[in-house]
């Protein structure tokens, strides 16, 4: 399933001069909006304006943006009435844009922020795998674009899905034993009456984590990395398998790694094992 994104939106935008409000609050802003899902967040302060690089994607009348060097998905209802463009945060107050063009012109700001931020994409993966898999391993990478980035042996296999969200599916043909599969959930935090909850992405951890300790006995919080998870097992019929959860900003990274029952004795033992935790803990949280 693609993700949807709202043609209507594309090209530069700025504050409307008479939403009063929103100058106040924010300043003067621009937000230009690209066909491949990447936008820039300009505020103009005097001769000092600051540039953020987000990622958008709509879902009906609802504009999703996100910042990848610092993952928080924030959500908030649009509505576009010719060159208007009307932005309603959830706290429920409305910002105004109006159209300055179709274009998606690149500042030379924008330009700069993108520079900084493939350099330093450049040495993570570079540097950040060969730390964990040893200098010389042969790896391919898999990146799901403001959500996760991980790395895995070239002779693996790896199956990307989306169901409303993205996952991908590892695993090695030549075992034939496991398949470790990672993905995205959506935590939506319970609601006290008829009120949505507003938590900030450390509380979401927090619930998550003590979610998952109340359903599982054996969940207890495992250092992968520079990241915290919470590890449990699970069992069917059929398959023996554990999980690992990481919260980040208001989204769930639920990995996954299962067996068939017969092989349980050797989930634990085998080299495969080895090679999933690798992949944990080198994966990128990005959302």
């Amino acid at each position: 399933m693609p993700t949807e994104r709202d043609p209507r939106l594309l090209g530069t935008w700025q504050t409307d001069p008479g939403d009063s409000e929103s100058l106040r609050r924010f300043g003067r802003v621009t937000q230009i909006f690209r066909p491949d899902g990447t936008m820039a967040y300009v505020v103009h302060e005097g001769g000092n304006d600051r540039a953020m690089l987000l990622v958008y994607r709509t879902e009906g009348s609802t504009l999703i943006t996100d910042q990848p060097t610092f993952p928080r998905e924030d959500r908030a209802r649009y509505q576009i009435e010719g060159d208007l463009l009307l932005v309603t945060s959830v706290e429920g107050g409305t910002s105004r844009y109006v159209r300055v063009s179709h274009d998606c012109p690149m500042p030379p700001l924008e330009a700069e922020a993108r520079g900084k931020l493939a350099a330093m994409s450049a040495a993570i993966s570079s540097e950040f795998p060969s730390k964990t898999w040893g200098a010389g391993s042969s790896l391919l990478e898999y990146h799901a674009a403001g959500h996760f980035r991980l790395w895995y042996p070239s002779g693996w296999t790896c199956e990307p899905q989306y169901d409303k969200q993205p996952a991908v599916v590892l695993s090695d043909p030549q075992s034939g034993l496991g398949r470790l599969r990672i993905g995205v959930i959506d935590f939506e935090p319970p609601r006290r009456g008829l009120l949505k909850r507003q938590v900030s992405p450390d509380q979401i951890v927090k619930e998550v984590f003590e979610m998952l300790r109340r359903r599982y006995p054996d969940a207890r919080e495992v250092q992968l990395g520079n990241k915290v998870a919470m590890q449990h097992g699970l069992s069917s019929e059929d398959e023996t398998a554990r999980a690992w959860a990481f919260a980040r900003g208001k989204s769930v990274i639920m990995a996954t790694y299962s067996v068939p029952k017969e092989a349980t004795a050797s989930f634990l033992s085998g080299p495969e094992i080895g090679i999933v935790m690798k992949i944990l803990t080198t994966l990128i949280l990005e959302a």
